[in-house]
C-alpha cells in the first residue's frame, strides 16, 4: 500500500482453503441394547467378531452434523432386515425410550446399513445426506474389533496398537491400567464376565492414581477371564481380557 505522501508498507495474508464440514450422516455406532453402551464406530467393510456379538442384542446410531436434524431413515439388509424413521435423537435403528435402547441379535453375515438425515420431521425438507456402511459379524477373533487375546495388543482397523498395557495379567489383588497416550481419556472402566454381563463398572477419574495411570482392587471378583472396556464420553476405546487369578 502506499499513502498520499508515497510511503509503503507491505504485509502477507496466508489464506487457508479447506473443504466444507460434512452435513447429515457422518458416523454408524454399533450399540450394545443391553449396557446402552457404544461399542464401536463402524467403518467400511468392517469385519466385527462374533465374540463381540454372540448372545447380546445390538442396535445401531446415526450420528449427524448438526447433532439434531429433523428426521433420520434408516434402512439395514441382510440377515436381519429393518427400516425405520426416527424423528427425535438418538436416531437409533430399532428405537429407544429415554436412551434405553431397543436391540435385536446378529447373526454371522454380510450387512448394509444406510441412513439419511433431512431437515424436517418424517422426512420432510431437504435431503442433508447419506452414509452407506456395509459390515460383516465373522466367526472369527481376528475381525478388526475382536477383543485382543493379550492385554498389550489391540486390534483396531486391522493394525495392532500398544498404547496401553494392563499389569499385572493375571491379576490376583491390586492391578494397573497405563495409557501412554495423553491425547486418550478415559471416563469409564466397565468390567463384564464372559457372558456380557456388566460386573463392576468404575468411574475412571475416581480410579485415576496417576498421570495416565488407573488402578483397582480384584479381590471382589472370582477367579476366571473377565471382558474389560475403556470407555471415552462418546464410545469404547478398547476392549480386551483380564484373568484373575488368586
Amino acid at each position: 500500500v502506499t499513502d498520499g505522501e508515497g510511503l509503503q508498507d507491505t504485509d502477507a495474508v496466508t489464506i487457508v482453503v479447506s473443504s466444507p464440514p460434512q452435513i447429515g450422516v457422518v458416523s454408524m455406532t454399533l450399540v450394545d441394547a443391553d449396557l446402552d453402551m457404544d461399542v464401536l464406530n463402524i467403518l467400511q467393510n468392517q469385519q466385527i467378531s462374533q465374540n463381540i456379538t454372540q448372545g447380546k442384542t445390538f442396535s445401531i446410531r446415526a450420528n449427524t452434523n448438526p447433532s439434531t436434524v429433523g428426521s433420520v431413515r434408516l434402512t439395514l439388509s441382510g440377515p436381519v432386515n429393518n427400516a425405520r424413521t426416527e424423528n427425535v435423537a438418538p436416531y437409533a435403528l430399532f428405537g429407544d425410550s429415554s436412551g434405553d435402547y431397543s436391540g435385536v441379535l446378529f447373526p454371522l453375515g454380510n450387512y448394509t446399513i444406510t441412513a439419511t438425515a433431512y431437515s424436517g420431521s418424517k422426512l420432510s425438507g431437504t435431503n442433508l445426506g447419506s452414509l452407506t456402511r456395509t459390515f460383516s459379524i465373522v466367526n472369527s477373533a481376528k475381525g478388526s474389533t475382536a477383543i485382543a487375546n493379550s492385554a498389550l495388543d489391540v486390534e483396531k482397523s486391522n493394525s495392532t496398537i500398544h498404547f496401553f498395557k494392563h499389569y499385572p495379567n493375571p491379576s490376583s489383588v491390586n492391578t494397573e491400567i497405563a495409557i501412554s497416550d495423553p491425547l486418550i481419556i478415559v471416563k469409564d472402566i466397565y468390567i463384564r464376565d464372559t457372558n456380557g454381563r456388566l460386573v463392576v463398572k468404575y468411574d475412571a477419574a475416581e480410579m485415576k492414581i496417576g498421570e495416565g495411570i488407573y488402578g483397582f482392587n480384584v479381590n471382589g471378583l472370582e477367579d476366571g477371564i473377565y471382558l474389560v472396556s475403556l470407555v471415552n464420553e462418546y464410545t469404547v476405546i478398547v476392549n480386551y481380557k483380564l484373568i484373575v487369578r488368586k
